[in-house]
């Protein structure tokens, strides 16, 4: 399948539901179109190699867990916004 072809699939679309205990049941959608999918495909890559790059110059550094964190954190911050619809 070419790139034009792959932009113009149908998005992904999912609503997760919960059982119902107490009150009205709780939905969660998720939307994620065809560049939206290839943007939080980027982005985890990107995250990913700097996770994987941090580690060699930062080794010896005992500040590295909270680095790491953060860097995942904003990550995951980074994300959220390319799954929901505009």
């Amino acid at each position: 399948m070419n790139i034009a072809g792959w932009l113009s699939a149908p998005p992904l679309a999912h609503v997760f539901t919960s059982t119902r205990t107490v009150g009205p049941p709780i939905e969660l959608a998720v939307y994620v179109g065809p560049l939206g999918a290839a943007m939080l495909i980027l982005a985890t890559t990107v995250a990913f190699l700097v996770q994987v790059y941090s580690l060699g110059y930062l080794a010896d550094d005992p500040r590295y867990p909270s680095y790491a964190a953060l860097v995942s954190i904003f990550t995951g911050r980074s994300s959220g916004p390319m799954d929901v619809p505009a």
